[in-house]
Order: C-alpha cells, then structure tokens, then sequence
C-alpha cells in the first residue's frame, strides 16, 4: 500500500519484482535505497516511511510478527530499520499487506485508519503534542479493541532527531521502534497514528498447512531447548544486567567504570522479586501473539499502578547504571516518560550522563 500525503490519496500495487520474498528488514531497506536519494534531507516530503511485517507474520511460525519501520535517518543520514514487538505486522498481514510505503506531507497533523475497505485519513490535529499514552487511549476508545496503533509523541511532532515510534500490544501497551530517529520523520510528514485494523480479513494463505505445521512445530522445539530461553522467560531481557556486570561491560558511566556496584538493584532478579509481591505487576508478559518467550513484563508501583510495560535491559543499562541510578523505580518512571514524549531511551540515557 503506498500513501501519499500531500494528496490524501492511498492505492494498492502488486509488490514489484524486484521487492518480492522480501519482508521487513529486508524490504523496508530495499524501498529506501532504491526509491530515496542519498542526499534526500531525512525530513523532507521526499523521504520515505515504510512500516512492514515479516514475511510470516500471522502465521503459526514462533516469534515472526515484529513490526519493522524504516526510512533515510535523520540521526545518522543513512538508511536505518527500527523493529518492535506489537500488533501491527500481523494485522497488516491479515490484511494482505506486506508494507505501507508513507509519501509526502500532509498539510495539517493526520492520522491514517487502514481496513479491509482501505484507508481512511482523519484530521488529528486535536492530538496536537499529545503523549502517546493519550493518543492510545483516546483511538482505543473511538475504534474499539480489535485495533492495533502505530503512533508518535510531541518528540517527533518536533522532529527530534532521538524521536521514537510506538506500536501497541494485544493489550494496548506500547512498545517502540526506538532508534535512529524514525518518529521525526513520521512527525515531518505530518502523521501523528496509523490506526490498523484487521475485523473480518484474514488474507494469509498457507500452501501446504500440514506440512507448515510440521515446521513450525519443530522450530518452536528447537528454540524452547536453548538453555537460555528458561532464564529470558523467567527474567526477560533484564537477566542480562548481572551477566554484562560479571564481564565488566554493563555500560556504568559511559564506560568509564568497569562494574556498577548498585547491579543488584537494577537486575532482573530484584525486578522479578518486585513484580511477584507487588499488586497487578507481571514479570512475564507477552507483547505479540505467536510470541513463546514472552519476555516482557507489566512494571507496577507499591500501590499496583502500571507504570511501564516492559522494562527492558537496553534502558537498564542506559539509564540506570549509565546514569549511576541504582533505583529500578525511578528508571521504570523514566522509561514511561520517554515513552510518553516518544524518545529512544538510550540515547536519552547516553546524553543524560
């Protein structure tokens, strides 16, 4: 599906010869070198914003419906595929779609509602600097629950170069596509969320199923025997804290520091211990379906108020031991806020030391 803008006008194509068995990664990648100058300024209309699934998202294989964003950086001025977790790949494969190519520039903040009846453009200029926490909960509550959000916070609205993107969970907590700046150039082109939704469209196709379920089933076998995929399930990707400070290269003020003494504060193994005594926290946590890690959790106060979902080893590392904050309390309130404004945490944490 491709998109433009400047006109408010979407059409579908046949994916081109040259983009075919590619998907994510790989095809977001290809649309930017091929089809964006190299010289292109990031945050023009002539850049490109690609958000596209894996090429099988939506079926039974384990762990393959991320959702990958891409387009010319405006951080690093090259191309660049930020990835997260989340619902929308497998709808956009329900609906048969194996990317969204954004063109152009609206000329007022728009939002897009894609269905199997196509797209529709709606004014979002209400939503003018609102956080994503807002945002989320305001297109839940117009377009229901069977719906997947891909959205910006005020950062990329002002085209700040350590801008994120964020997409919803099954259950409507964000995750993010963090790097290299891509929510400044969905907020250049003046789209502020991508609503998806998928109701009665389900255009994956499977040739052979009883032979893909033979597959799928041994993939997810093969991957469930790692030994390490016991410790993920458990911890999430917070069990890398202790490992990292045992070699010496947990990031503990830009490095400078070979070990952080508070590790213990911040690891998985404390925030595990948290979560279990706390009210409605979840040390385990699912961010998409299909997904039989689930490495996630859902971070709660004292109280039982969610505050972040999840909190993850990258935004440990660079905001807490980075920082020297030993207080896993006060990084999960940084992660939230971050999240609302729409900013990669690490790079916030590299720049807050």
């Amino acid at each position: 599906m491709r998109v433009n803008m400047s006109e408010l006008k979407a059409h579908i194509e046949e994916i081109p010869k040259e983009y075919q068995g590619l998907g994510g990664r790989g095809l977001t990648s290809a649309i930017i070198s091929r089809e964006v100058l190299p010289l292109t300024d990031p945050v023009s209309p002539e850049n490109k914003l690609i958000f596209s699934a894996g090429i099988l998202a939506a079926t039974t294989v384990p762990n393959n419906s991320r959702s990958s964003v891409g387009a010319k950086s405006p951080l690093t001025n090259t191309i660049k595929e930020a990835n997260s977790g989340g619902a929308a790949a497998q709808k956009l494969a329900k609906l048969g779609l194996q990317a969204v190519v954004v063109e152009g520039r609206a000329k007022e903040l728009t939002s897009l509602k894609i269905d199997r009846n196509g797209v529709t453009f709606i004014s979002a200029t209400s939503y003018k600097e609102l956080g994503n926490y807002g945002v989320i909960d305001r297109l839940r509550k117009e377009f229901g629950n069977n719906i997947a959000i891909i959205s910006i916070g005020p950062a990329g609205e002002w085209g700040l170069k350590i801008a994120s993107v964020m997409v919803t969970t099954p259950d409507f907590y964000p995750r993010v596509a963090a790097r290299g700046g891509l929510g400044a150039v969905m907020g250049s082109k003046n789209l502020k969320a991508v609503v998806i939704d998928d109701t009665n469209s389900d255009k994956v196709e499977i040739k052979d199923r009883a032979k893909f379920r033979e597959e799928s089933t041994a993939l997810s076998k093969g991957i469930l025997s790692h030994p390490l995929i016991g410790v993920f399930k458990e911890l999430g990707t917070a069990c890398l804290v202790m490992m990292m400070n045992a070699y010496g290269c947990l990031s503990t003020k830009n490095f400078s520091i070979g070990q952080f003494q508070g590790a213990e504060k911040i690891s998985g193994e404390h925030m595990v211990e948290l979560m279990k005594k706390r009210p409605n926290g979840q040390h385990v946590h699912r961010c998409m379906d299909g997904c039989i890690i689930n490495c996630s959790n859902i971070f709660t106060d004292k109280k039982g108020e969610i505050i972040v979902s999840g909190l993850e080893y990258e935004t440990i590392g660079l905001v807490g031991s980075n920082c020297m904050i030993d207080d896993i309390d006060i990084v999960a309130q940084i992660n939230r806020v971050c999240n609302d404004v729409g900013v990669d945490t690490m790079d916030v944490g590299g720049r807050l030391r």
